[in-house]
């Protein structure tokens, strides 16, 4: 964990700054688990501005499941993501995406 100010944190991970909320207690440096459910994380096409906890990524894997599209994606330095949306956007393996990680979405435990 890299920063508090206020209500949030700043979690450094796979070379990117990950804003959440704070976790009571935890301090700069503390070591944190930071988890979102792969069907919170939102999936953007690459026009899409920048904004907190917006990343660029590439598709590595697509697997349609019927009404849900389940997708493994390169993102930072060699971090995998999982991300499943709804089916009536698709990707396909090699696009260059967007993904942005919702603050209110993403969680925060100590690593103790």
């Amino acid at each position: 964990m890299d920063a508090v100010r206020g209500d949030a944190m700043t979690v450094a991970a796979s070379g990117l700054a990950i804003q959440t909320r704070a976790l009571p207690g935890v301090t700069p440096g503390q070591k944190v688990l930071l988890f979102l459910r792969p069907n919170e994380i939102e999936l953007l096409p690459t026009g899409t501005e920048s904004d907190v906890n917006t990343f660029p990524a590439k598709v590595e894997k697509t697997t349609y499941l019927g009404d849900t599209m389940d997708y493994r994606l390169s993102i930072g330095n060699a971090a995998d993501l999982r991300v499943q949306t709804d089916a009536r956007h698709r990707y396909g393996p090699g696009d260059a995406v967007r993904v942005r990680l919702p603050r209110v979405r993403s969680w925060v435990v100590d690593e103790k």
